[in-house]
């Protein structure tokens, strides 16, 4: 974590650490292998559902894009999904990378090529 900060920061910062005797109100623990992917209907960011909930649906816009989505991680998870495929007739498919710094490294890498290729377009974050 701290090298993923330290590449990014402006300026010089020093982390900031709990003390060895620390206290929490709770921990919580989450079992990921059973969180099935989510989705985020319109109209607004905190209408999420399982995807298992909304297969089926005809849409005509797909998003891959805000605060919580379009790293890297994600762009190269939607072109292994698209690759050699295309999007349905009368579907938009807008991609926001998270950051112009995303941007260009899934240009480097293809990523951007390969979710244009399917019919997706990029607008800037």
């Amino acid at each position: 974590m701290l090298d993923f900060v330290s590449s990014r920061a402006r300026q010089k910062f020093e982390p900031v650490y709990p003390d060895d005797d620390a206290k929490y109100e709770q921990e919580l623990e989450f079992n990921l292998d059973k969180l099935s992917p989510q989705v985020a209907c319109p109209h607004t960011v905190d209408n999420v559902h399982p995807i298992e909930e909304i297969k089926g649906e005809k849409i005509n816009m797909a998003f891959l894009g805000t605060c919580c989505n379009a790293r890297l991680e994600d762009l190269k998870i939607a072109a292994d999904i698209v690759r050699g495929k295309k999007v349905a007739p009368g579907v938009r498919f807008q991609i926001t990378p998270a950051s112009q710094l995303v941007y260009l490294q899934a240009v480097k890498e293809g990523i951007v090529e390969t979710l244009i290729d399917a019919g997706g377009y990029v607008t800037n974050s």
